[in-house]
């Protein structure tokens, strides 16, 4: 057996003082096939992050013992020097493994006679580490932001808890990515617009104009239009209202725009009644290569029809995968009589996803969090598992080994994907076959049975890795 989620995270805690992410809370877990805890604590003593991080501390045991303990309990040598004693002569008494002495002070932690401040205090920086583990893929660039000082200031309150949690939101929703070279900005008028954007970011502001020849206000963005965002990672971003046939105010048409390139399209529907009640229409089956498309500080309800996953070329079918939706600083009741609504329909022809022809794989994860939690069979009360090989839909009845309450994770993923395969082979596909994917930790998505979303069901084996 491997690491748990949180053993991994006492370690954090106890040895580095800060919060894992999740790339490196699944390293440690899958690192050692042993769930020895010092063997684990050892080579993370012996990583470069340890050694710049304890500096001298690690080769003198009084040194050691004071980080480990202030780390761990939060108490210096002033406020418990018999404690710090104990465990100095415990770390001689080893021979001076680290590693065993690292995983005592944790087990002592967490004793019942330990309970206090200090216990709360270790239990809730362990939760905020599997919550960042959970909620942050990637470590940040400063990774003083995951240290449990002035970044994340955890106590034993379990409000410190929540706002160290509000912080790891915030560092999740961080997007590290290179911005990019910042292009023109065009802007589009009431008129019939032609613009082709240039190699860099191009940005494409359609603000709703004067119209003289409508007698009002109208769209600066309309079907008539003809944008060309070039290369580059592009923008659009336009207030909308309905837009009418010639002056006729009674003619209501959907806005049809073209656009090529330009990957990023933000609507702001503006509400026309003063009630909330009006829906604003865009029919983007003429805009290609769009990547993400959505509504932005709207007042009105804004409907996207008729979008495609269709690339630049006009001719090339995108996963569904790669479009994102998004609904950004809309209005809320609490601001107006309505709120603001946001409705995509996809053409259902561009609906598409796994587009392979060779090498294709499925990976499936299939777990009951209560049971798999408890330690028993992690797919309790499940039947069947169907899928599709090409246009053959392959049905594997799994009812029996899930009603076997003598498996539990570490065998009834291996028995699933034994059921798989005979059921492969029975249906001729002898190229086809499923395997067990690494271990990885279950969470609950919902809350359910006294447990809260988010909380560890214990590890999983995503067993259905066909290829």
């Amino acid at each position: 057996m491997a690491l748990s989620q949180t053993q991994v995270s006492e370690l954090y805690v106890a040895i580095f003082n800060r919060a894992s992410e999740g790339e490196g809370n699944a390293f440690w877990q899958t690192f050692s096939a042993t769930d020895d805890v010092s063997e684990v604590a050892n080579i993370m003593l012996g990583t470069t992050a340890a050694q710049d991080y304890f500096g001298s501390a690690l080769d003198n045991d009084q040194d050691f013992v004071e980080w480990i303990y202030q780390n761990t309990f939060n108490k210096t040598i002033a406020d418990d020097p018999d404690g710090i004693a104990f465990w100095v002569q415990e770390l001689a008494d080893n021979g001076g493994d680290r590693g065993a002495v690292v995983e005592a002070i944790i087990f002592a932690a967490k004793q019942p006679e330990n309970a206090g401040p200090a216990q709360d205090q270790f239990l809730n920086r362990v939760a905020v580490s599997n919550y960042a583990a959970q909620n942050l893929d990637e470590a940040p660039a400063d990774l003083g932001s995951l240290r449990f000082d002035d970044e994340l200031m955890v106590s034993d309150d379990d409000a410190t808890v929540t706002a160290a949690q509000d912080s790891i939101d915030d560092l999740a929703d961080e997007e590290p990515v290179d911005p990019g070279v910042p292009g023109d900005e065009f802007l589009l008028t009431s008129g019939t617009d032609r613009f082709t954007g240039t190699a860099n970011n191009d940005f494409f502001d359609a603000p709703i104009m004067q119209n003289p020849f409508a007698g009002g206000v109208s769209n600066s963005l309309s079907t008539a239009d003809r944008l060309d965002g070039g290369a580059g990672t592009d923008t659009l971003y336009a207030e909308l209202v309905s837009e009418f046939v010639g002056t006729d105010t009674s003619t209501i048409t959907d806005v049809q725009p073209r656009t090529t390139s330009i990957e990023i399209a933000e609507f702001e529907a503006l509400d026309m009644s003063g009630e909330g009640e009006n829906t604003v229409v865009v029919d983007a089956s003429k805009m290609l290569g769009v990547q993400k498309i959505g509504s932005a500080y709207s007042d009105g309800d804004l409907v996207i029809e008729n979008l495609t996953t269709l690339a630049n070329d006009g001719s090339t079918i995108r996963n569904t995968s790669e479009m994102t939706i998004t609904m950004d600083h809309t209005d809320n009741f609490n601001s107006d009589e309505d709120a603001s609504d946001l409705t995509v329909f996809f053409d259902e022809d561009y609906l598409v996803t796994g587009q392979q022809t060779s090498g294709a794989q499925l990976l499936v994860r299939l777990v009951n969090a209560v049971e798999n939690e408890a330690g028993r069979n992690s797919v309790e009360k499940f039947n069947n598992i169907e899928f599709a090989v090409g246009e053959t839909v392959v049905t594997v009845d799994i009812s029996a080994i899930a009603a076997d309450d003598t498996l539990d994770y570490t065998t009834v993923y291996q028995a699933i994907v034994d059921a798989i395969n005979a059921q492969l082979d029975a249906d001729g596909f002898s190229d086809v076959s499923a395997a067990l994917a690494p271990v990885e930790n279950a969470v609950f998505s919902i809350p359910v049975a006294g447990f809260q979303a988010g909380d560890p069901a214990g590890p999983l084996l995503p067993d259905h890795h066909f290829k």
